[in-house]
This record gives structure tokens, sequence and C-alpha cells, in this order.
């Protein structure tokens, strides 16, 4: 396992046209795992900042039997999934899929341009935040 940088894994259920092949990178430090190594997939990494995504399950427990519960008789596994913006220096800051987390993940020198940028195209789902990755690169590449 210590051998292992990074791998690829191609989904047999892309549509032809569509990027079917999900790269994974080993990564050590996130900001909630001190010490910890994690493959996380690659979802941009052309510029000095990348895009990280960490996909898992969490087990939400049953809740029914307060008077406002949420009627949930039973225990059930949901998607839990935390994207992380690399830094150049090699800091991760957690971002969610929102032009307010993205801006302020980013140095206070490229928030008012960012944000200009994104009042066309706010960010919302995880192509969105591709898409704003890909944008944040070309203004840190213009502003050095």
């Amino acid at each position: 396992m210590r051998n292992i940088q990074e791998f690829t894994l191609t989904d047999p259920r892309a549509v032809p046209g569509q990027a079917g092949l999900h790269r994974f990178a080993r990564f050590r430090n996130l900001p909630d795992q001190a010490g910890r190594v994690d493959f996380l997939e690659v979802l941009h990494d052309a510029g000095p900042y990348a895009l990280l995504k960490r996909s898992g399950k969490s087990l939400l427990k049953a809740s029914y039997q307060q008077a406002y519960s949420a009627d949930r008789p039973y225990d059930e596994l949901v998607d839990a999934t935390d994207y992380y913006l690399r830094s150049p220096d090699g800091t991760f800051t957690a971002v969610k899929p929102t032009t307010k987390s993205l801006v302020a993940a980013i140095p206070p020198v490229l928030q008012e341009s960012l944000r200009a940028e994104l009042k066309k195209t706010p960010v919302r789902t995880e192509t969105d935040l591709v898409n704003a990755v890909s944008q944040l690169n070309k203004l840190a590449a213009v502003s050095k």
C-alpha cells in the first residue's frame, strides 16, 4: 500500500463523450485527519490550485421517538462527500460547492476578482465547482 501513489478507475456506466476515468492520488495531512494518508479523487489540478474529492458514506440513525423527530423509523446510509482545495503552498482547505465557501478559501488578493467572475455563474454543483477552480487558476496565473 505504501508504494501506490495514484490509480485510475474506469466507470463502465459513463456516457460516450463524457469522462469515464476517475483519478485518485495519495494525500497526507488533510484538515480533519492529521497524520493520516488518504486517497482522494482529483477533480481538477491544471494550475496552482487543485480540487479534490473524498466520497464516503455516513450512518443516519433512526429518529422517530420524540415529539419533533424526523419520523425516520430506520437507520440509513447516506452519501457523504467532502471537497478540498489544495493551495500552491500545499495546504488543504475544506470547501463546499458554493461561491461563498470557495471565495473564503483563497487569498484576499484573488477574492474580489473571483467573486466578480462567479456572479455570472454561481457555484451550486460539483461541475460548477470544478469550473470555478479552473477560473481561479486562470486568475492566479494572470496575477503573478
